[in-house]
């Protein structure tokens, strides 16, 4: 549009105005259409204006219709499209558009879309509203950085690693190597480490489970523990004698060590002979057996006949030498 045109098209809105200028000209509403009114009390509203914006889920939908002030707080009127239903838990927070931009109110909904709805004319308390940092409250939380506070800590504590690790560069090399090394190991046994904390897991849950059980089993082991602790001394004293027996067994061990492997190796031809001959001492034994029964059903006088067969092993006995003479017998008879 060329200047002639745009001074035409300016004309009649100063005509009509009188001798106003285009300050007063009143700015077009941020919401058209049916509104209802809705109040919030802040404790600071950054200067908001009026007809800021009150946006919610980043769509406008109403602006402030005027500020008040009582009680140390700010009670802002807002219009709100009646297209736009605002939930019962909002929460209303005066926030800036940039760090030197322009206020406004943001509504959140901390569940999500709830049932309930705010009705017209309803209040938004001094719980549920807030604001959030300014570009005043920026500025001073970095002077107070930058002039000491969390930067001169910082300070101190860069100055003092330097110090540290003045010098050490090849120590600290080796041990960022061997840091590397060892998390690696341990990387590499994530899978293992898994099924221990998952062991871990079933083995709490089951401790949980028998919590009562555990509970009484403690209760009852208590005087067993007082006992021991009453009785410490004498268990410490026990303790040593059973040391000191295991010592002297010890030693006597690696002593006879050589005897005792000597008796075992003696005891290997008794063993095979015992072995080889088990059948001929089964029936030795069910002889005796039967000849213990006759006894225990015989009477007094009585006579009990019984036979005895002795077995000798030829590979045992001495050879017989030529001229052989029983016990007993004179010789030449």
């Amino acid at each position: 549009m060329t200047r002639p045109a745009l001074l035409l098209a300016l004309a009649p809105l100063v005509l009509a105005t009188g001798c106003g200028t285009l300050r007063d000209v009143p700015l077009p509403g941020l919401v058209s259409g049916p509104t209802y009114r809705l109040t919030g009390v802040f404790g600071n509203v950054l200067g908001l204006p009026d007809q800021a914006a009150v946006k919610m889920n980043g769509a406008t939908i109403g602006e402030v219709d005027g500020i008040e002030t009582a009680d140390y707080a700010a009670r802002v009127h807002m219009k709100i499209s009646k297209e736009f239903a605002v939930p019962a838990d909002v929460r209303a927070e005066v926030r800036l558009s940039s760090p030197m931009g322009d206020s406004f109110i943001e509504f959140t909904d901390p569940r999500g879309g709830g049932a309930a709805t705010l009705s017209p004319g309803s209040e938004i308390g001094l719980a549920a509203t807030s604001e959030a940092p300014g570009i005043s409250d920026v500025l001073s939380a970095a002077s107070t950085l930058l002039t000491g506070g969390s930067f001169a800590d910082m300070k101190v504590v860069l100055s003092e690693l330097n110090t540290a690790l003045k010098g050490n560069g090849d120590n600290i090399h080796r041990l960022l190597g061997q840091l590397d090394g060892m998390t690696t190991r341990l990387n590499d046994h994530t899978a293992q480490f898994d099924l221990a904390l998952g062991s871990l897991d079933r083995l709490g849950r089951r401790l949980a489970a028998d919590r009562r059980l555990i509970g009484t089993s403690m209760a009852e082991l208590e005087p067993a523990i007082r006992v021991l602790s009453a009785q410490r001394k004498q268990v410490l004293d026990l303790m040593a004698q059973l040391r000191r027996l295991s010592e002297v067994g010890t030693a006597t061990l690696s002593q006879s060590r050589e005897d005792m492997l000597s008796v075992l190796a003696d005891l290997t031809p008794i063993l095979d002979t015992l072995t080889r001959n088990q059948r001929n001492f089964e029936g030795i034994m069910d002889g005796i057996r039967d000849f213990g029964r006759q006894t225990d059903s015989a009477t007094f006088g009585a006579f009990l006949d019984f036979d005895l067969s002795t077995l000798f092993d030829q590979d045992v006995l001495p050879a017989p030498s030529t001229s052989t003479q029983l016990p007993g017998v004179p010789s030449g008879n």
